[in-house]
Formats: C-alpha cells, structure tokens, sequence
C-alpha cells in the first residue's frame, strides 16, 4: 500500500506503480505471497487531490490484475466513511487502521497463507 503522498505534488502514478511492480517481483522471487492495496480516498474540500487518488487507485487496480496479484480495496472500504480518516484527510484514525489490517488478514487468509 503506498502512493498517498507521492502523487500529491506531481502526477508520479507510473513511479508509484514501478514502485509496487519492484515490490511485487522481489516478493515472489523471496518466495513471499504479494499483496496490493488501493489507498484510502482523501476527504477533503481539494477536489485536485481527491482526483489524484482516484486515477492512481484506478491504476492500482489494472496493475493488480495485470501482475495476478491479489487486491486489498482500501478505498472501497472506507468510500463514504470519512470518520476512518483523521482530520489531516490523510491518515486512518484507530478505527481505519482496524479497517486495514482486518482487510489484510482476510486477503492472507483467502490466499491460503494464515488460518483463522
């Protein structure tokens, strides 16, 4: 899961995706199970960065499915629910980081890596 910030600035979306491809190879080729996550949405008043997020999350997820690996949709998770986020419009309260790892642990799961 990375990309909030880089794209906040410049429109780095192929910097963010070469950065999850280079994760994703060096996983597999260490015998890890990758697994690749949409950023939270960005609640705030600045419709540009909401913007940014969106494309860049639309761009995740071809990756996603491009590379065959498995996708954590953050942004779904939180759509609507801004009381995830803290009030920078950035990062998850207590409550989303909750969020987070629970969607984490079912992808694990799903992929046969932990058991419940």
């Amino acid at each position: 899961m990375c990309g909030t910030i880089d794209v906040w600035w410049t429109e780095r979306y192929d910097d963010v995706i070469g950065s999850l491809d280079y994760m994703v190879q060096y996983a597999r080729e260490n015998g890890a199970t990758p697994v690749v996550a949409t950023i939270a949405p960005r609640y705030s008043d600045d419709r540009y960065l909401e913007d940014l997020h969106t494309e860049l999350n639309r761009r995740i997820r071809r990756f996603a499915s491009d590379v065959g690996v498995y996708l954590v949709d953050v942004e779904r998770a939180f759509r609507g629910r801004p009381d995830l986020i803290q009030d920078d419009g950035v990062h998850p309260t207590d409550e989303g980081t909750a969020v987070i790892a629970d969607l984490f642990f079912d992808a694990l799961v799903a992929l046969g890596v932990v058991t419940p």
